[in-house]
């Protein structure tokens, strides 16, 4: 792989046949027999297997994300004309109502309580810090959420891809990762309301993607990382998580794993771990790692993940 990364339609295949795609009027992937195609909305390709029933289950969050970032007329009216009805859809729960959350740098720039005296580096900051001594070419974060993984990695990688299911956090992602500057209004019980800035390196190696977990636009090894941040714990069946990724996983590729360490569900990551076993050497563990996020409620709540390293055999 060469040391600039490589047009996104090279990688992505149709993720219900497995075809190859190309990319079509800059705004359509379409596979090889012309019977699929995949929209490009707001930056955002949509590679989902059910995509009709996706965008019209999403049409509020893609019509929130145009009004937004704006979008080109022949994309307004090809959505408008296939999605012409907009019935109150429950809107897919995002991570967080703090745009920016998870970026590094975002915790020492947020309004908090003095007595908030804890450990600046989480979970994506340390696994981070152990790939950045291997240079690494291809990198996947399965749900990436706003993107604030993808920074780390693509500062190491030569090219990074996201998956995330909920579109509008996708073109969010898309958008925060371009700029040099994530603006978010917080609350500052002191002073009220107020922006605050966090100034940030632009990535222009990395490009996240609207898609399935289970149903990943990829059907072969290609990648030398994967990220699973703060998703397996949330999914029915991690185990078969674990098992796509082996399907796209080089030989000798690094898997990182992070979870909240406190998950109540016994016995949720047992089949989990044993498939890691089974097919990966462990790198490294911690247990217990603190730190603090910005919850619904915007009120700070101390977690503590665990995090998991390992090598494909």
């Amino acid at each position: 792989m060469p040391d600039t990364p490589f047009p996104l339609q090279e990688l992505v295949s149709c993720p219900a046949t497995g075809q190859a795609v190309s990319l079509r009027e800059d705004w359509q992937y379409e596979t090889d027999d012309g019977e699929l195609m995949y929209p490009v909305i707001c930056g955002t390709p949509i590679f989902q297997p059910n995509l009709a029933d996706f965008l019209a289950d999403e049409q509020i969050a893609i019509v929130r994300a145009m009004a937004r970032w704006g979008e080109s007329d022949e994309v307004r009216d090809w959505f408008h004309e296939n999605f012409k009805r907009l019935e109150p859809v429950p809107s897919t729960a995002t991570d967080s109502e703090l745009e920016g959350e998870g970026y590094p740098g975002m915790w020492s720039v947020l309004p908090k309580p003095a007595f908030l005296e804890f450990e600046d580096d989480c979970s994506d900051d340390l696994i981070n810090e152990v790939f950045a001594e291997r240079y690494q070419k291809l990198a996947l974060d399965l749900a990436c959420g706003q993107g604030g993984m993808i920074q780390r990695m693509a500062s190491t990688c030569v090219q990074v891809i996201g998956i995330e299911n909920n579109f509008y956090l996708a073109a969010l992602a898309n958008k925060l990762l371009r700029s040099s500057v994530i603006e978010t209004d917080v609350f500052d019980p002191s002073q009220g309301w107020q922006c605050i800035e966090l100034s940030k390196p632009a990535i222009s190696n990395a490009h996240v993607i609207c898609g399935n977990l289970l149903q990943l636009p990829f059907h072969e090894p290609m990648f030398d990382w994967i990220h699973c941040g703060h998703v397996l714990d949330l999914v029915d069946e991690p185990d078969e998580v674990i098992h796509r990724i082996l399907r796209i996983l080089k030989p000798g590729g690094r898997l990182s794993i992070s979870s909240p360490w406190d998950l109540d569900r016994a016995g949720h990551f047992a089949d989990m771990m044993e498939l890691l076993d089974h097919q990966f050497t462990t790198l490294k563990q911690q247990d217990s790692v603190p730190w603090i996020r910005w919850n619904h409620a915007r009120r700070f709540v101390v977690h503590e993940d665990w995090y998991w390293i390992g090598k494909l055999e």
